[in-house]
């Protein structure tokens, strides 16, 4: 399965530009080790993403894997980083 890298912040003001480039690579793991910053705008994005069954996360940096966890949202991330 391929791979889309996503850098900088996952935030309301860059939301849009990575929806489309999420959208356009549907079944799509995501490495977001590179990013820096994520808010609500962001994590709902994922979590919209991961409903449609479109995405899932191979990689998070501490900044996502801390939205994650203190969201609830953990079973966002790849089987493999679970445990």
């Amino acid at each position: 399965m391929n791979c889309l890298y996503v850098m900088g912040d996952l935030t309301i003001y860059t939301i849009a530009e990575a929806k489309m480039a999420m959208e356009l690579h549907k079944g799509i793991r995501l490495d977001l080790a590179k990013v820096l910053e994520v808010d609500g705008a962001g994590l709902q994005l994922l979590m919209a993403l991961k409903r449609d069954a479109q995405i899932s996360i191979a990689v998070a940096s501490a900044a996502v894997a801390d939205m994650l966890r203190l969201s609830g949202q953990t079973g966002l991330l790849a089987e493999e980083n679970t445990s």
